[in-house]
């Protein structure tokens, strides 16, 4: 049996771990030719079910092996044509649950927000209007390099702080640098007498986009505190199926 039927059926038969089945599951969603595999051992299996035990596995591997080297699985199901019937419903089910049903993964929704709101600011209107347009400006013009140093700078401020930190964690989070944008954000989210402080939330992006485990788990518990008390980016918190 070929390595790709052995990878199918483990799948199927729940020998594979979380982390495979998802992989899997992405292949379905994405890869045409793989997608045809699968349903050709879907269908395969249906139609020989009755035929098929633990005592004849041979001969099902010798049929799937034959007949997709003979027709291919993207014609064999002609072959099968009169088993089809009894198992359409299934495999539209499966590959309906694969694309529409599947929740994306975590950073998904993060890259989605990033693109939608950090890409390019808006002015700022604070006290140090000229400096922070400044900053927001090489911001804009993907020099990041350049905002960085205008917002650290800006950062040292009293006055400016908060704001100038939370661009500072924009140019880091945009730019790839998630754990120094944690740093920031979690500075932001320690600050007191803000009158709304996204810290908590911007943190949770962060920690989302590192793709570690342990930081998605923290980014979750965050993003819950978030929702129930109603800080800034819970309707969003409220939107995203990460549970």
């Amino acid at each position: 049996m070929n390595n790709t039927l052995d990878y199918i059926e483990d799948y199927f038969c729940n020998r594979l771990s979380l982390e495979e089945k998802e992989a899997f599951e992405s292949r379905c969603a994405t890869e045409e030719a793989f997608a045809s595999e699968v349903a050709f051992y879907v269908a395969t299996r249906a139609a020989l079910k009755e035929q098929v035990h633990a005592n004849k596995r041979k001969d099902f591997e010798g049929l799937y092996e034959e007949l997709s080297k003979r027709k291919g699985p993207g014609t064999i199901l002609v072959t099968l044509w009169p088993y089809i019937g009894a198992v359409a419903a299934c495999v539209i089910l499966f590959f309906g649950w694969l694309v529409f049903m599947q929740k994306p993964s975590p950073d998904v929704y993060a890259d989605q927000y990033i693109r939608e709101n950090m890409e390019t600011l808006s002015v700022n209107m604070g006290t140090s209007q000229d400096s922070f347009q400044l900053g927001i400006a090489a911001y804009n013009k993907r020099d990041y390099e350049v905002s960085e140093k205008i917002f650290k700078s800006l950062a040292l401020q009293k006055d400016n702080r908060a704001e100038a930190v939370k661009y500072l964690g924009f140019v880091y989070l945009i730019t790839g640098k998630y754990e120094t944008a944690v740093l920031e954000f979690d500075t932001l989210s320690g600050m007191k007498n803000l009158y709304a402080n996204p810290g908590y939330f911007y943190k949770a992006l962060a920690l989302l986009k590192t793709g570690k485990a342990e930081d998605v788990a923290i980014a979750k518990e965050l993003l819950k505190t978030v929702k129930e008390q109603k800080r800034p980016g819970y309707k969003e918190a409220q939107e995203w199926k990460l549970n």
